[in-house]
């Protein structure tokens, strides 16, 4: 029997959560059953080097597959130059995303993101079965004119779509393709391989501090600012963050704009950057914040921890959340509809949107009183287990494939 043969798209070059999900789902796909074929965005590499590290086959794409900016943490307002400048070039690439399928002739095509979702019609023209991994949010936008379209594009040109979460499939309860809810697979390796103090030891921290993690770097969409703001309110000295993604360097350059536009766009909005920056000179934060640059391994930074923090200030995708699972340690998250079908009061903490005294307070109520926030998390631990392990994944992806 004759491999089928799957042609991957992947809509961003540097390392993130879709990527991460997007290799997960490869490695999960039978190589006896299928030809596997990436086609991503090189520019820059570093998922292209990923994929190749893995063991598939790249097509270098250089600017695309690009995006149709449209969903939470990237969006502009729809008749804004940005936003014109995206369509033209979602527009350009789709004969180059033809060229790609008429070359390789895939039995499956698969979308990465929802936001390529323009991918589905080019791939119906060549007859070829479609999938679509639904891993945003969607914004709805002055009109919603945007958000119908991607929902009729979704609905159309593919045959089959994997949601992140059960919020996202019943937001799209009009769409008439196959619907499937597939969390985030999360693997537990490395979350058992050291205790605190070893991974304390490793990372250079104090062993007697008590450590909040937040692994954001410098987001707005995932609350930073919040975070900082909060932590002006904490006076306990022992309370340390952990600011996972940004080093003070990196965020001292993002706040001093180069270029004429940037620092004429700085006069009239001031830089999120620079913000932040801010907030921690004018309170002396400094010394409570150990900065770290972008990470490859992420556990121990969560097994040196004993809490993380993840305040976003939209709808977002929270895979730190199982991640703290597998560490087992207590988790605060800003309270949205999508995030309550994944943690709720029995096994997180959640806070109002961008309230940073409220999550200051609670930072400060699970440090005086660390013992009382077991049963969340042996209740979170239990969901991550139940929900994100591979061998729940591997079954559903199996699953998902082959009917």
């Amino acid at each position: 029997m004759s491999k089928r043969k799957m042609l991957f798209f992947h809509h961003c070059g540097t390392v993130g959560g879709a990527g991460i999900s997007g290799i997960n789902f490869l490695n999960s796909v039978s190589k006896e059953q299928y030809d596997i074929t990436v086609c991503c965005v090189s520019n820059p590499d570093n998922m292209v080097n990923i994929f190749r590290a893995n063991g598939y086959r790249v097509i270098e794409g250089g600017n695309c597959p690009a995006s149709f900016a449209h969903c939470v943490g990237s969006a502009r307002f729809a008749l804004s130059p940005q936003a014109i400048r995206n369509y033209m070039t979602v527009h350009r690439n789709k004969a180059f995303v033809d060229r790609v399928i008429a070359e390789e002739q895939p039995d499956l095509v698969v979308a990465n993101s929802m936001t390529l979702f323009w991918i589905g019609k080019v791939a119906k023209k060549h007859g070829v079965e479609t999938l679509c991994f639904f891993r945003e949010t969607y914004i709805h936008g002055l009109l919603g004119v945007r958000t119908n379209h991607i929902k009729k594009h979704l609905s159309e040109y593919f045959d089959k779509i994997s949601f992140i979460s059960n919020y996202e499939l019943v937001r799209s309860k009009k769409i008439k393709s196959q619907k499937v809810t597939i969390y985030n697979m999360i693997r537990a390796d490395g979350y058992d391989r050291y205790t605190q103090s070893e991974a304390r030891d490793l990372l250079s921290l104090e062993k007697d501090r008590f450590y909040v993690l937040f692994v954001g770097g410098v987001s707005k969409l995932k609350g930073t600012l919040v975070l900082l703001r909060a932590m002006t309110k904490i006076t306990d000295p022992n309370v340390k963050l952990l600011l996972v993604g940004s080093t003070y360097e990196q965020l001292q350059k993002a706040s001093r704009p180069t270029g004429w536009k940037k620092r004429l766009k700085g006069i009239f909005v001031k830089d999120y950057s620079k913000k932040c920056l801010e907030v921690i000179e004018k309170n002396n934060l400094r010394d409570k914040i150990v900065f770290f640059p972008s990470q490859s391994d992420i556990a121990p930074f969560y097994r040196a921890s004993n809490l993380l923090v993840f305040p976003m200030t939209a709808p977002h995708q929270a895979r730190p959340l199982f991640e703290a699972g597998y560490a087992k340690i207590p988790v605060i998250i800003t309270d949205f509809e999508n995030v309550r079908d994944l943690v709720d009061e029995r096994s997180g903490y959640l806070f109002k949107n961008k309230n940073h005294a409220q999550l200051a307070k609670m930072i400060e109520e699970i440090k005086d009183c660390y013992t009382e926030t077991e049963e969340k998390v042996a209740l979170n631990y239990q969901n991550t287990i139940e929900r994100h392990s591979p061998e729940v994944y591997q079954k559903q992806i199996e699953e998902l494939i082959e009917c």
